[in-house]
């Protein structure tokens, strides 16, 4: 039996401001040097006069072993229309040549010589405003800390990008492409569409165009590469059994050598959300789709600010506020004869830009026009009428649990 997403309804509270409020015009800062927080003090902090940021932390378990993270804040939002999908095939190509080790059989070799398997102990992922690149080194030996070490330099600046090795891993990508082709990614990608018309980031799905995968030339990799792939704009991390002062030397003979280009890339400019204070439906369906979901929500700037110990407690009450909700949709998919057969609330920051907020229903199969009545009767009962205190202490408590088990 086919199945049709039959419904989501969302209410858009929208200023029509830009996304993006500002252009970053100095490298990035920690969190928490602007809020009033307590950071981890086990975690050595630090910053390169090239402004690379890293931060490294002891722990001990397991030991003997030591992980490494380079984060690139560059991602498929800040590629131009004739680079799409090649943040991620970027990603691709930095494991296929480099300059300390441009025979990528070389480096596999000496990789599974020093009991690091790619795929499970090195790895990476792109999205659409970051690129990560992942070490997980199996011992703390001098010859396997240096490769660490000078993989991730080379992943920073030291790409050969050949046009004969593009080409090869053209084939990969399509591949996954293809792959990647599922109800879920459809759906979504009609789902953006209609809640951010007059967004960039509709137009900038990690995967790209099949036509820029298949004719990109190398020029167009470079170009990303050298302005994205800036000190400025990454952030080093290291965590394992290991002592941070002696690494914190380590990180900065690593990477005090690289260099900021003097015009580096601009950021994305993400666009707007339309006007107007409306409600909107919309339904978007698929053959593939296995369930009916309902969805009733809102889309706006987000108003950001220091994360504080004000601004937290100003959100708390939505969080429990959510979690009660969700906790009434759970008791009421469980009788006899219901609509629905799961529920949720939730609110959502994207891109430290956009900010969503939606109350979500699945519908039993056959039953999605009986669950739209218990999706909005729940939200206006929660509004009219609030909670309970029995409610509001067993949530509080199911909080601070979390909290205390984190």
């Amino acid at each position: 039996m086919t199945k049709h997403l039959p419904f989501l309804s969302l209410l858009l509270i929208l200023g029509g401001s830009a996304l993006l409020h500002a252009e970053k015009t100095k490298p990035a800062q920690w969190p928490h040097e602007d809020s009033d927080i307590a950071v981890d003090p086990e975690v050595e902090f630090g910053t390169l006069k090239n402004g690379m940021r890293f931060a490294i932390r002891r722990n001990a378990e397991p030991p003997g072993r030591v992980s490494l993270r380079l984060h690139v804040g560059a991602g498929s939002l800040h590629e131009a229309d004739n680079q799409r999908g090649l943040a991620h095939f970027l990603e691709h190509m930095l494991f296929n040549g480099s300059k300390n080790f441009p025979d990528v059989e070389n480096l596999l070799g000496q990789m599974q010589r020093l009991g690091i398997a790619f795929g499970s102990h090195a790895n990476a992922y792109t999205s659409f405003d970051e690129t990560v690149y992942m070490l997980d080194l199996p011992n703390i030996e001098e010859q396997t800390l240096k490769l660490g070490f000078d993989v991730m330099r080379d992943f920073g600046d030291g790409a050969l990008l050949e046009s004969e090795e593009i080409d090869k891993e053209r084939g990969v990508i399509l591949s996954e492409k293809r792959s990647r082709d599922s109800v879920e990614m459809r759906l979504m990608e009609q789902q953006f569409s209609f809640l951010l018309p007059d967004s960039l980031i509709t137009h900038r799905f990690p995967i790209g165009t099949e036509k820029v995968i298949k004719e990109a030339q190398r020029d167009r990799f470079t170009s990303f590469y050298e302005d994205y792939y800036t000190p400025a704009n990454m952030t080093f991390i290291v965590v394992g059994d290991i002592d941070p002062l002696v690494y914190k030397k380590r990180v900065i003979e690593t990477f005090s050598s690289m260099t900021n280009p003097e015009k580096p890339g601009d950021a994305p400019k993400l666009g707007t959300i339309p006007e107007g204070f409306k409600f909107q439906a919309a339904v978007f369906s698929d053959k593939e789709v296995k369930s009916d979901d309902l969805a009733l929500g809102f889309v706006q700037d987000l108003e950001t600010a220091s994360d504080s110990v004000s601004n937290r407690v100003k959100r708390y009450p939505l969080s429990v506020a959510n979690s009660i909700i969700g906790r009434r949709f759970e008791i009421l998919a469980k009788k006899e004869g219901s609509p629905i057969s799961s529920g949720s609330a939730g609110r959502f920051e994207w891109f430290n830009a956009i900010e969503f907020g939606s109350i979500d229903v699945t519908a039993v199969e056959g039953k999605w026009k009986e669950a739209v009545p218990v999706m909005e009767q729940e939200l206006r009962r929660a509004l009219q009428h609030g909670f309970t205190t029995a409610e509001l202490d067993e949530t509080k408590a199911a909080i601070t649990n979390q909290a205390e088990q984190a």
